[in-house]
């Protein structure tokens, strides 16, 4: 029997390197056609792998073959994460909850309604201002009053008037418009400065209001409120000179047919008749004064 040295020894042929599958197991060689024919036993019994195979093996876990099989699978694609509210914010302390989240409001943009304009006037000879506020035909009759005792105390020439006032109203709008036109605006009289002023910021159907106002029934609403409200209609309209306005005299004519049926009837039991007269006790009156009486 042929020993090797040491460093002679095959590994294959230790005991230590040797594996399991090996068969037989040696731990010795006895001659040199033993080596070879052992260097000719495979080291494994495992089947040959081939591309096939290790697919039909292992499906998942082989490595793509292509660029295309490198985009994702629909199936195993994650679904797009949904987009959530943010939580409510909760208070950390007793302190932070009792604090309140400030609060934003949108204005709208809606212009202010104004109070009505006022006409003032420091003393009888001191040119009269008109407030910022709301322009109404009486308001503007009462600035005209104003003016005109005013321009009469200080005995001013007709084309004095409208420069000794020009820059007394205090409504942007009105400045705007007197700044636009200044030049013709001072020439005019103070009748035709107010026949202007009026067109431009009164509303065109102020007069018809005025009418409503005036011509409107009694109803359910109470007597002297009622003759309040259509005399000062009455009395704005006579203060624009408007042709529909009802003298004084026969102011208490165009009531009449306006009373509720209950005033209607007290006034037919109080208005008497003689037969030399033609009318009643109360028709017969002319002063509104005293028929109100």
């Amino acid at each position: 029997m042929v020993i090797y040295p040491f460093w002679a020894r095959s590994p294959i042929a230790s005991e230590h390197y040797c594996p399991d599958s090996v068969t037989p197991r040696l731990t010795t060689l006895k001659s040199c056609s033993d080596l070879v024919n052992l260097s000719r036993i495979p080291s494994q019994t495992v089947p040959l792998t081939t591309r096939s195979r290790v697919r039909a093996l292992c499906p998942l876990t082989t490595a793509p073959s292509s660029l295309s099989s490198l985009s994702p699978s629909p199936a195993l694609t994650p679904a797009p994460a949904q987009m959530q509210p943010p939580p409510h914010h909760i208070p950390s302390s007793d302190s932070e909850s009792d604090t309140p989240s400030p609060v934003f409001t949108m204005t709208p943009n809606v212009a202010p309604l104004y109070a009505p304009a006022e006409v003032k006037q420091a003393s009888p000879s001191s040119a009269p201002l008109l407030s910022v506020g709301c322009l109404t035909i009486k308001v503007i009759c009462q600035f005209e009053t104003v003016c005109r005792c005013y321009f009469s105390m200080k005995s001013m020439a007709a084309g004095e008037c409208i420069g000794k006032i020009i820059y007394n109203f205090k409504s942007t709008a009105v400045q705007s418009w007197i700044n636009t036109d200044e030049a013709h605006l001072v020439a005019l009289t103070f009748p035709e400065f107010l026949i202007a002023f009026k067109k431009k910021f009164l509303p065109c159907s102020w007069e018809d209001e005025l009418i409503q106002d005036q011509i409107v029934a009694q109803n359910s609403t109470d007597f002297v409120t009622w003759v309040n409200n259509v005399r000062n209609a009455n009395d704005e309209l006579g203060a624009a000179k408007s042709l529909y306005h009802i003298p004084d005299n026969r102011f208490h004519l165009h009531l009449i047919p306006r009373l509720s049926d209950g005033m209607k009837r007290l006034y037919k039991a109080n208005n008497g008749t003689t037969p030399s007269a033609s009318k009643g006790t109360l028709d017969a009156i002319t002063d509104f004064e005293e028929w109100m009486e």
